[in-house]
């Protein structure tokens, strides 16, 4: 179940769920909890999947948890478990599950302690699992009330063969206008305030005198919905206007969304990523899978990741002349060749589709059987009164 109709991190990874899932022999459906469908059901119907929209209208509406109930109960016990794929999700999920008699997960993307409102909604329930992303989102969501038995920690997957090791992409370089030369480093990602672009503009102005001829790609745009659209918007302008006032016109290109990640990568030199407490980091291991050295703000389940010295370097947060500093030592070629052949063998050996599905099928047989052996419990305690 997924309350959003956009294709961020959360979605990707709901794709890549829901592949490994009907791989290994489950029938899944997902029903989408939005006020209309979007890319995420586009992409799920392009893959044959089925995806019933159920419209939920403003959030924590008693009308949308009606309809969601109401759905599950149509479907009798058609479903033997239902997965909740981000926050928001869990409480329809919970709602609609428990008087149809559905164990559910809870797929947890995100650190837990914002304090929301629906944060602390959330974690009042008790879902027969909590997936979590890394081990410091496991930590978190244990320190906010979950029950460490239940916790399990199952790395996301990635389809490595989609990042294919190359050398620098040289047209995506000239229809920019980039010297082919030049080292060209950027980052990947939602264009919101704890991504901290910021840190990355800085440390292109830094890198101004140490590599004068380095050029910076910023790839990804705002959120789409009506809520918080404003205030994605007004830091889009602020990331503007600050590339504007450090003099990189001509040295950051900002290029919204696109299509062609893979062919992006081939073109970059070094990946940075300079989010503050990132919950895991699927593009570190999309840039590693590539071949790519990754420069990364240390937090979250980053480090999880990014082999410090290895196959990249860590950096305090906010901290842009860490960041210029090792782009300017990956400016080797030498380097940042082996970092990059390391980074590719640990996405090959540690984060690839089949491991994560191969974990999260595990999870989901194991609580299917729990749940069918408490059902035989109950038939019989029955019986016995």
């Amino acid at each position: 179940m997924s309350a959003f109709p956009e294709l961020g991190g959360a979605e990707r990874s709901l794709l890549d769920t829901v592949d490994a899932l009907a791989a290994r022999g489950f029938a899944v459906h997902v029903l989408n909890l939005v006020d209309r469908p979007g890319a995420l059901a586009r992409a799920l119907l392009e893959r044959g999947i089925a995806v019933h929209v159920v419209r939920v209208g403003r959030f924590r509406d008693p009308r949308g948890d009606a309809r969601v109930i109401g759905w599950f109960l149509r479907q009798g016990r058609r479903f033997d478990l239902a997965l909740a794929n981000d926050t928001r999700g869990v409480l329809y999920t919970a709602a609609g599950t428990a008087p149809a008699r559905v164990p559910y997960l809870w797929h947890v993307r995100d650190l837990m302690g914002s304090g929301s409102r629906l944060e602390r909604l959330a974690l009042r329930l008790r879902p027969a699992a909590w997936i979590a992303n890394s081990h410091a989102v496991a930590a978190s969501l244990v320190r906010h009330g979950g029950d460490s038995a239940r916790v399990i920690v199952v790395h996301n997957g990635v389809d490595v063969g989609r990042f294919q090791p190359a050398s620098a992409n040289g047209t995506l370089r000239r229809e920019l206008g980039l010297d082919e030369s030049a080292v060209l480093v950027g980052t990947i990602g939602r264009l919101v305030p704890w991504k901290s672009v910021e840190t990355l503009l800085e440390a292109a102005a830094h890198l101004r005198t140490t590599l004068p001829a380095a050029a910076c790609l910023v790839v990804g745009d705002v959120v789409t919905d009506p809520v918080n659209r404003p205030a994605a918007l007004a830091y889009r302008e602020s990331l503007l206007s600050l590339r504007d006032r450090l003099g990189l016109g001509d040295r950051v290109h900002f290029l919204g969304e696109r299509a062609d990640v893979p062919r992006i990568l081939a073109a970059l030199d070094v990946l940075v990523h300079t989010a503050i407490d990132e919950p895991f980091g699927r593009v570190l291991i999309e840039a590693m899978a590539a071949g790519k050295p990754v420069v990364a703000t240390r937090g979250g389940g980053v480090a999880e990741i990014v082999e410090d010295g290895v196959t990249g370097y860590l950096v305090p947060p906010r901290d842009a002349a860490s960041v210029a500093d090792r782009v300017v030592r990956l400016a080797d070629d030498g380097q940042r060749d082996e970092m990059g052949r390391a980074g590719r063998e640990r996405a090959l050996t540690h984060f690839s589709l089949d491991a994560y599905g191969d974990a999260l099928a595990a999870v989901a047989s194991r609580v299917l059987k729990r749940d069918a052996a408490f059902e035989r419990q109950q038939a019989v305690g029955s019986r016995g009164r």
